[in-house]
């Protein structure tokens, strides 16, 4: 039983996306800390770089996702990791 806890513990860890507002542009820095934690998880990585190349391309409201972060559709192929 401890054994799965901990596999569906990861297993939301590696899933979720901590937005970059949270961990990089947040004004407080123990608010920062808090959510980028000892290490991002590549899906949090992507979205942060993909974010930027959206805005840089010029994204706007019509790139929005359900969560109303801009620049970053979810249902492309994630990249591979380097």
């Amino acid at each position: 039983m401890q054994a799965a806890k901990r596999d569906a513990a990861m297993i939301l860890a590696d899933t979720s996306i901590v937005p970059p507002s949270l961990w990089r542009d947040h004004e407080d820095s123990e608010m920062r800390a808090f959510f980028k934690g000892p290490r991002l998880n590549p899906r949090s990585v992507a979205y942060a770089e993909a974010e930027a190349e959206a805005e840089a391309a010029g994204g706007g409201e019509e790139d929005a996702t359900a969560g109303g972060e801009p620049g970053l559709n979810l249902n492309t192929p994630r990249r591979k990791q380097q």
